[in-house]
């Protein structure tokens, strides 16, 4: 039996596993609130779009977010929020909002906040 040098394994595994990775846990589709999962063209684990879900309607319901262009990905239920809102009170509230849905492990807040034209 032929030996494979360990550096020849590592470099193989270093290379193929993050493409791997990608193919399994990439993007996520949802609907709703701008929601998707990662944009990636993968399919959303059924516990990511229960949590997008509700963030869509919990944004929707808060007087402060209600109307606000937030886009959800949730990928193995962490939260990316993404977009442009009118304040940075919003943008705070939504990460807020987010993180109290049942089962998100963590939130990432990327809103823009627009500046006054």
């Amino acid at each position: 039996m032929k030996k494979i040098p360990i550096a020849v394994l590592l470099a193989v595994t270093v290379t193929i596993l993050p493409a791997c990775a990608a193919a399994l846990l990439g993007g996520q589709g949802s609907g709703g609130y701008e929601s998707s999962g990662g944009g990636r063209g993968g399919v959303q684990s059924t516990a990511d779009q229960r949590i997008s879900a509700i963030l869509q309607e919990k944004l929707s319901a808060d007087p402060v977010t209600k109307g606000s262009s937030i886009q959800i990905e949730t990928s193995n239920a962490v939260v990316v929020l993404k977009g442009d809102v009118a304040s940075v009170r919003i943008s705070q509230r939504a990460a807020e909002i987010a993180g109290q849905v049942d089962k998100v492990r963590a939130v990432r807040n990327h809103l823009w906040v627009r500046s006054g034209d």
